[in-house]
């Protein structure tokens, strides 16, 4: 996955100037919308005279064909097309309205209805819920994680010439708005110096269950301290992206999630910020997968040992209105796909402990559980489940750190039964990303 190469590359030095204070700054519905416009007819274009896509061969009569409410349905693309592609597609729109100073809430406009000129317009194919859905909130939660890191880039203390390739690769409509008009369209609702943290760098793997070994790159980041009031949403997201390497293949992990609505509070020694968050994953192991936009309820936790040292808890619980899972055997295909499909739950703990003399500590869960047989059939559930422990010691600016993932599968579709497991080993050595504070910011 190039997106967490280049995250990985631009989060080299994200250490923010001193503050400057800047003129006001203007704001653009239209800008956006000729942008995001000329986006997919670029895209649709390109499928239909270069590489002559049968998809991308439209007409007056497949327009006609797709605008009844009835033409809806699920479609069969491939994983990656449908559970990555679909969201990076819709991030652009939606970066493009977030460079042009729109805010949050207004940007969301654009995914939503260039999805739908997509589906509608600009391929023969039925309409497709799941593209609509993935599209519209992937590219939402996708983009303004992206919008964000762009500009942590965009105020390091890189050279100017690499602030602008590194933008440009996260975010190529913010690169372009930057260059169209100098800084006078921007978001006003982003605080230039935010408390961040994080790492960056790589290592090599071992696997059981599907032995392999290969070497990666990690990135992991966290914007926002928990013991500040959020000031607009996603102000507070995690963010973490793996692209691995092997013999066989190039696989990559991608999560982002942010508080979309909520605030901080105190409850005696403990700070925390509560409310309902927003999450993208995708995850794509060897031998099973998952992926899916959710919404839902959680906290962030907070007590401080020390002025350099704190604990943290994550517990979140969240709704998924399309998911997909599960690598799917011979004997479970169904409709083409070689991955279930279906509304879901979804669950995320973890405790983790940050030191600025030590390092960073965590121990965490996630679960995807998918539900079959509501959008298409056969009925049953794909339930995959993370489990993950790492620790990393800090020497200087650099980590030197050691994982353990396990992930376990188990699924019934149709009356067949499938149970899968890995384990995964990673020795890691990274670089530290900080910016404000330290890495465990004094509780205020």
């Amino acid at each position: 996955m190039v997106t967490a190469l280049v995250l990985a590359l631009a989060l080299a030095d994200v250490t923010p100037p001193p503050p400057t204070r800047e003129p006001p700054r203007a704001r653009s519905l239209l800008v956006p919308a000729i942008e995001a416009v000329l986006i997919d007819f670029g895209l649709a274009s390109f499928n239909n005279l270069v590489s002559r896509e049968p998809f991308a061969q439209i007409s007056l009569e497949s327009i006609r064909v797709n605008l009844p409410l009835s033409a809806w349905s699920f479609d069969a693309d491939y994983f990656l097309t449908n559970q990555f592609g679909h969201p990076y597609q819709g991030a652009w729109s939606f970066t493009a309205a977030r460079s042009s100073g729109l805010g949050f809430w207004l940007s969301t406009i654009y995914p939503f209805v260039t999805s739908l000129l997509w589906e509608l317009v600009l391929e023969v194919d039925q309409p497709s819920i799941n593209d609509h859905i993935t599209t519209t909130l992937g590219g939402v939660f996708l983009g303004e994680v992206l919008f964000r890191v762009s500009m942590l880039v965009t105020n390091s203390t890189l050279p100017q010439w690499l602030k602008g390739l590194f933008v440009f690769l996260l975010a190529p409509p913010v690169s372009l708005n930057r260059f169209l008009f100098e800084g006078q369209l921007a978001a006003v609702d982003v605080y230039e110096q935010p408390f961040f943290r994080g790492w960056l760098g790589g290592g090599v793997f071992l696997q059981s269950g599907a032995p392999r070994m290969g070497a990666f790159i990690t990135t992991r980041l966290t914007h926002g301290a928990a013991n500040e009031d959020p000031t607009s949403p996603f102000s507070h997201f995690d963010l973490s992206a793996d692209l691995s390497i092997d013999r066989v293949q190039v696989t990559g992990d991608f999560m982002v999630r942010g508080l979309l609505w909520g605030g901080h509070f105190k409850l005696g020694v403990l700070d925390g910020i509560g409310g309902l968050f927003g999450s993208y994953e995708y995850v794509a192991p060897q031998i099973f997968r998952a992926s899916s936009v959710n919404v839902g309820a959680g906290t962030l936790l907070h007590f401080s040992l020390t002025p350099t040292t704190a604990i943290e808890l994550t517990a979140i619980a969240s709704g998924i209105p399309f998911g997909a899972g599960g690598t799917v055997l011979p004997t479970e295909q169904a409709d083409g796909r070689d991955y279930h499909v279906g509304p879901g739950v979804h669950v995320v703990g973890e405790v983790s402990l940050a030191s600025e003399q030590l390092g960073f500590m965590s121990v965490g869960l996630r679960r995807w559980n998918f539900f079959g047989g509501l959008y298409t059939q056969p009925t049953g559930h794909d339930a995959v489940t993370y489990v993950h422990a790492n620790v990393h010691f800090r020497i200087r600016s650099a980590l030197a750190g050691v994982e353990l993932v396990r992930a376990l599968r188990d699924s019934n579709f149709g009356g067949v039964e499938v149970q899968q497991a890995l384990t995964q080993i990673r020795f890691t050595v990274s670089w530290l990303l900080v910016g404000v504070t330290g890495l465990a910011p004094e509780r205020r």
